[in-house]
């Protein structure tokens, strides 16, 4: 059920108000009336404290007159609109009106057709702004879901940012909602390493997941994946408002400590913290991550343990064998890890020699994928658009439509006209 309008009329004439009154009441408009006001002082101090969503105004009124109501409103209630009636048909009144960003301004005497008009559009500007509204904070909402996951991604990538200025990797951090003056801030680097207990019958990948989701309980500090291998889960930490390692390390060693005394009541499972590290900021954060991928492939180089890591001479065929998993699989959620698993790489290094071997990211080069697929479907003609973006790898439509026109510069339904057009 729709929710109906609520309005509230203002006017110093009792012969108008009740013809308004009479007019609203009995039209099919979906419009309550909520206040009848006879000057715009009243009519200010009830908006001020109850609001509405119109307010239809006469422009002569005693104590306050309605261009001062649409000033109050224009200045306090932008999300409200405002209707005059005035029977002045001076510019200077529709000049201010205008300023005011009144929705309409009508002359009397007003006929009811014309009325009826002008509120049945007003009606419909309102609800498709409320629709807007709906889908805006729906995705804020789907966005904000995401955040964690998305500033995740961003530190255990960190080492493919080498060429990113600080400006740049501020700019980024504070979309990811890192904060103000993300870079400058403190970061840590740990592990937590079973030591004890019994064996956790769900895998040690959901204990790593329960982990984290108890330090992410934290209202003090931000706690992101790093790895989880084994007994050992390596986690990085964050504070908005620490400005100093010290008060990191404080916070932190409290959590911990209080961590470590939940699991062993719950799951009789004991661990210590190994190779805390703590970075002044982003910059060194980033430095130490480089410094140890290059040391993990100096040693991956050197092994041989029965193919499990590869060797620069076995790239070419490594990667070949990786776009052709990628080929058969791009139609699903297939990630950098799980083609890094199946290589029998590790995923930070996978994803680099990918890079350096087909000059692509390995999300540009699936997105590539898709979106050729796409265009193909499209060109086709036989598939709807949601259907066209689940078949290629992407379950919401309305981020497939986003992803398609940042790529082609047009929405695939354009994009489909235009092949059409030809």
């Amino acid at each position: 059920m729709k929710q109906k309008m609520r309005l509230v009329i203002a006017d110093d004439e009792e012969i108008i108000r009740n013809g308004l009154e009479f007019f609203f009441s009995s039209s099919d408009l979906d419009i309550e009336i909520v206040g009848i006001f006879e000057s715009g002082q009243q009519t200010i101090e009830y908006l001020a404290i109850n609001g509405a969503d119109i307010v239809l105004t006469d422009v002569n009124m005693t104590n306050k007159s309605g261009l001062d109501v649409a000033a109050y409103v224009h200045q306090n209630m932008p999300d409200v609109h405002v209707v005059i009636i005035s029977g002045y048909h001076e510019f200077k009144y529709a000049q201010s009106a205008i300023e005011y960003g009144v929705s309409s301004y009508l002359l009397k005497p007003v006929s009811i057709s014309q009325l009826y008009e002008s509120f049945s559009r007003l009606v419909k500007e309102i609800n498709m702004e409320r629709e807007a509204r709906k889908a805006a904070q729906r995705e804020k909402e789907q966005y904000s879901i995401l955040i964690p996951t998305l500033q995740q991604q961003f530190l255990q990538n960190l080492v493919y940012q080498q060429s990113e200025t600080e400006a740049e990797l501020e700019s980024e951090m504070g979309r990811l909602g890192f904060g103000g003056n993300a870079t400058k801030k403190p970061f840590s680097v740990f592990e937590l390493r079973i030591i004890s207990g019994e064996t956790f019958h769900y895998g040690k990948d959901r204990l790593h997941l329960a982990l984290l989701n108890f330090l992410r309980n934290s209202k003090e500090l931000q706690f992101y994946e790093k790895t989880g291998v084994g007994d050992t889960a390596a986690f990085f930490s964050y504070q908005k408002d620490t400005t100093t390692k010290e008060a990191l390390l404080y916070v932190l060693d409290a959590l911990i400590s209080k961590a470590s005394v939940s699991f062993k009541e719950v799951f009789n499972i004991s661990f210590i913290v190994a190779n805390l590290k703590v970075f002044d900021d982003i910059i060194a954060l980033r430095q130490y991550l480089i410094c140890e991928l290059e040391s993990r492939e100096r040693i991956e180089f050197g092994t041989n343990d029965g193919g499990k890591y590869k060797t620069e001479t076995g790239s070419d065929n490594t990667i070949q064998t990786a776009l052709q998993y990628i080929q058969r699989n791009y139609g699903r959620d297939i990630s950098l890890s799980e083609v890094a698993d199946i290589m029998h790489l590790n995923t930070m290094y996978f994803g680099r020699l990918f890079k350096q071997e087909t000059g692509k990211s390995y999300t540009d080069y699936l997105t590539y994928l898709r979106i050729e697929e796409a265009k193909r479907m499209l060109r086709d003609g036989r598939s709807r658009i949601f259907e066209v973006g689940k078949s290629v790898g992407y379950i919401n439509d309305k981020f497939f439509i986003r992803i398609f026109k940042k790529n082609m510069g047009m929405t695939p339904l354009e994009y489909r006209k235009r092949f059409k057009a030809k």
